[in-house]
């Protein structure tokens, strides 16, 4: 009797050992999903604020891009992409500036290398996921 405990013991350890394996590599492939929408979300900001006829609204633009930026940490942190990380780091240190700016041509400065640092996080996600998938 104690032999066939032992067996069902081991067989509920195994079971469930894979099934955290199983969860937690679909949860690293989501928040790899999430962190690349947010950052295209991201970007279309950063775009909307270039193309900003004012300086008000461009603010409004940059501000909804860093709140996004925010939450989007989170998921960078999750998916373990960290150079991908650096650069959403670096395109907020130019948005932060942007807000700083006193005008629409510093602005516009600090918000082209803003979409710059967020086309090569793109970039990096994207050679990430696949060299994710080829190790898979």
């Amino acid at each position: 009797m104690t032999k066939y405990n032992k067996g069902i013991r081991t067989f509920y350890v195994l079971l469930g050992g894979l099934s955290l394996l199983l969860m937690a590599s679909f949860t690293t492939y989501k928040s790899c999903k999430t962190a690349n929408v947010n950052t295209l979300f991201i970007k279309e900001q950063i775009q909307l604020a270039i193309e900003a006829t004012d300086f008000e609204k461009s603010k409004y633009y940059t501000f909804k891009a860093l709140k996004a930026m925010y939450t989007t940490k989170k998921n960078f942190k999750d998916c373990g992409c960290d150079d991908a990380s650096k650069q959403l780091n670096l395109a907020e240190q130019n948005l932060k500036n942007v807000v700083r700016s006193e005008g629409m041509e510093d602005a516009k400065t600090f918000l082209d290398i803003g979409i710059k640092n967020m086309n090569i996080c793109l970039q990096v996600l994207e050679q990430f996921d696949e060299n994710q998938a080829n190790t898979s």
